[in-house]
C-alpha cells in the first residue's frame, strides 16, 4: 500500500513532482543505485554497503510501494518524464516514529535544488498529517545532506556507527569473551509470532514508542533474520529483526544484545549487511564489533523533527537506517 502526490506539481527548474507509480520502479532502482554509488565515491563509504546493485534498489522501492506498511513518496521528473530523484517517508498509523528514506537524486541532476524540493515536500506532508516524530539517518561524511536536513528543521540527536562485513560465523561470541561480555545463561532461537508482543513491549519501554507492528511485519516478510535471546525460563530479553539497513535490535543487557546479534551472524554464515551502534551509550559494543573483525562502514547523524526520547538506561538499542 502506498501514497503520494496524485497531481503533478510543476516547479522552477523545469521539473515536476508526483508520486511514483508501478512503471517507475525499474528506473527508480537504477537512479537509486547511481546516486548512492556517487555518494560512495564522494564520501569513501564502501559501495557494497550503500547498495549492492540496481536490482537491490528496485526491490527496496517495490517493497515500499506494495508492502503492508504505508509510505508517502515523491519523485522528481524532467520534461521528458525521466526520473531525477525520489524520497520516501513512512506514514503508517501503527507507530509514532516515522522514518525518512531513501532520499536520492541522480548525479546528472545534482545541484539543481531537487533534493531540497523533495525533502520539503516530505516535511510539509508530515506536518499536514500531524506526524509526531519524523526521523532519518544521514552519513556523517555527507556535509551537503546534513546541511539540507538541518535547514528543513531536523535536529541531530544521536551519532551512531554502522558496521558490515563477512566474518567467521562464531566471531560474535568469541568477540564477546575478548571484551568481557558473558552470555552464560542466555539462549537464542528463531523469533515466533508469540514473541512479537514481548519484543514490542521491550522496545516501547526502552524507546518510548510502539514498534510491535513493524516487528511483526519483519517477521512476516523476512523471518530468516529474526532471532530472540531468552533466559532459562524462556523470557525474551533481546531480539533482532535482521542484519541489514532496515533491521533493528533491542535488548535488556549487553549480553542479550550480543547473543541475539551473534546468532543472526551464525545463521547468515558470517555475513553482516549492517549493524548500527550508538557508541556514546554502548562503547563496549563498539569494541565488540571491532573485536569481531567487522568493518566500519560509516558514522551517521540521527536527526529528528518532533518528539524524541533517548534510550532509557538498561536498554541496548540498535536502530535501523530509518529509526
Amino acid at each position: 500500500m502506498a501514497g503520494g502526490h496524485e497531481d503533478d506539481a510543476q516547479l522552477a527548474g523545469g521539473y515536476t513532482m508526483r508520486s511514483l507509480r508501478g512503471e517507475d520502479v525499474h528506473e527508480a532502482g537504477q537512479v537509486y543505485f547511481d546516486a548512492f554509488s556517487a555518494d560512495s565515491v564522494a564520501t569513501g563509504i564502501p559501495a557494497n554497503f550503500n547498495l549492492a546493485s540496481p536490482d537491490a534498489g528496485r526491490a527496496v522501492i517495490a517493497s515500499f510501494m506494495s508492502g503492508p506498511s504505508l509510505y508517502y513518496h515523491l519523485g522528481a521528473f524532467d520534461g521528458a518524464g525521466k526520473l531525477l530523484g525520489a524520497a520516501f517517508v513512512h506514514v503508517g498509523s501503527d507507530c509514532d516514529a516515522h522514518g525518512v528514506g531513501p532520499v536520492y537524486v541522480s548525479p546528472e541532476a545534482s545541484n539543481r535544488g531537487i533534493g531540497k524540493a523533495l525533502m520539503r515536500g516530505i516535511v510539509e506532508h508530515a506536518q499536514k498529517i500531524n506526524l509526531p516524530s519524523v526521523r532519518l539517518n544521514t552519513s556523517g561524511s555527507n556535509r551537503k545532506s546534513f546541511c539540507l536536513y538541518a535547514s528543513l528543521g531536523f535536529r541531530p540527536v544521536e551519532c551512531t556507527t554502522s558496521f558490515y562485513g563477512r566474518i567467521e560465523p562464531d566471531a560474535g561470541i568469541q568477540a564477546a569473551v575478548s571484551v568481557g561480555i558473558s552470555t552464560d545463561g542466555i539462549s537464542t532461537r528463531k523469533m515466533e509470532e508469540g514473541d512479537v508482543k514481548a519484543c514490542g513491549e521491550m522496545y516501547s519501554k526502552g524507546m518510548g514508542y510502539e514498534r510491535e507492528n513493524d516487528i511483526r511485519e519483519m517477521l512476516t516478510t523476512r523471518p530468516e533474520g529474526c532471532w530472540v535471546a531468552t533466559t532459562d525460563d524462556n523470557a525474551v530479553v533481546g531480539y533482532t529483526t535482521g542484519l541489514f539497513m532496515l533491521g533493528h535490535a533491542m535488548a535488556t543487557s549487553e549480553a542479550a544484545w550480543v547473543a541475539a546479534i551473534s546468532r543472526a551472524i551464525q545463521e547468515k554464515d558470517g555475513v553482516v549487511g549492517c549493524v548500527t551502534i550508538p557508541g556514546v551509550y554502548y562503547p563496549r559494543l563498539i569494541n565488540w564489533a571491532l573485536a569481531a573483525k567487522l568493518q566500519l562502514a560509516r558514522h551517521n547523524w540521527y536527526m529528528v523533527i518532533g518528539d524524541y526520547q533517548k534510550p532509557k538506561d538498561g536498554f541496548f538499542w540498535s536502530p535501523s537506517v530509518q529509526h
